[in-house]
């Protein structure tokens, strides 16, 4: 595919036609018209319907202009990557995170890049699912479980949490620790909305799992255990034992249990930006300290 072609016909659908993109690229009609006849010609079908009022995309066109977007994405971004190479890390790093990561990472992640990549700026965005977010202009997604995102994605383990019950002292003194999942039934559940499951289920050690019936679900895991914190109930959820591990009590630890990789994926392309590897290398330094106590 000719990348002129593709600018030539991505200009014209933003705008809406060939004369706004005309003046937008400061090209001419014909060569845009040129352009974009001889990248119909390649895909063999029409991608525009010309009217007086401009254009309008068919089927194929709908396609190359949602796929073509990424890829101009992408050669822009390769073409920095170039630029790039053995500069000191500058510039925009967009992160998606999940709901819910623990409130005291991000402070501790903005100190380290601030001492040690001070020209990099952060986005941080969150979403209950980052690996199925919108993720066009995201440089890097942070996520938890095994189902990675689609695409050309870098994908790296930063540790293993485990989803189990955790109950206060302070509850389970009030009500008693259950002894079985059926006793379950008689305790407040606050229960994590996990992205590859549809219904509220507890995972088992052995393997499978059984259905349970929560008070509330929530994919943000620090709200799920700030009401554990508070004595309401008993929390199932994502569990890195971290700094904020301290005052909970496992419960049924040998009946309910599964381990789930947490996961810092970077876009391929941007993959090697000095900005990018930079901020990969802060989360493992931190997420090696906070494992050591040293946070």
């Amino acid at each position: 595919m000719d990348l002129e072609e593709l600018r030539a016909f991505l200009a014209v659908v933003e705008r809406g036609s060939f004369l706004a993109a005309a003046v937008q690229t400061h090209s001419s009609r014909a060569t845009l018209r040129r352009r974009v006849d001889a990248l119909e010609a390649r895909a063999g079908r029409p991608l525009l319907e010309r009217n007086p009022q401009g254009v309008t995309l068919t089927a194929a066109g709908q396609l190359l202009a949602e796929q073509g977007r990424l890829i101009m994405q992408d050669v822009d971004a390769l073409v920095d990557a170039l630029r790039d190479v053995s500069r000191a890390p500058a510039g925009r790093v967009t992160i998606m995170l999940p709901v819910g990561m623990p409130p005291q990472l991000t402070p501790q992640l903005v100190r380290l890049l601030r001492s040690q990549c001070p020209d990099v700026q952060i986005d941080l965005r969150a979403h209950a699912d980052p690996a199925s977010a919108a993720l066009d202009d995201v440089d890097l997604v942070i996520y938890v479980g095994e189902r990675d995102p689609p695409g050309p994605w870098v994908c790296h383990e930063l540790l293993v949490a485990r989803e189990r019950l955790l109950a206060s002292p302070e509850y389970l003194a009030a009500r008693g620790a259950p002894r079985s999942l059926e006793q379950l039934a008689e305790h407040e559940l606050f229960v994590w909305r996990a992205p590859d499951r549809d219904a509220p289920v507890a995972p088992l050690r052995a393997g499978g799992s059984v259905p349970i019936t929560p008070t509330l679900v929530s994919p943000d895991i620090f709200q799920l255990r700030e009401l554990a914190r508070a004595g309401l109930g008993i929390t199932l959820a994502p569990d890195a034992e971290l700094d904020d591990s301290e005052g909970f009590i496992p419960v049924l630890p040998e009946l309910v249990e599964r381990a789930l990789p947490v996961r810092v994926a970077v876009r391929g392309v941007v993959a090697e930006l000095s900005k990018n590897r930079a901020v990969l290398a802060r989360f493992r330094e931190l997420v090696d300290a906070l494992d050591r106590g040293d946070g």
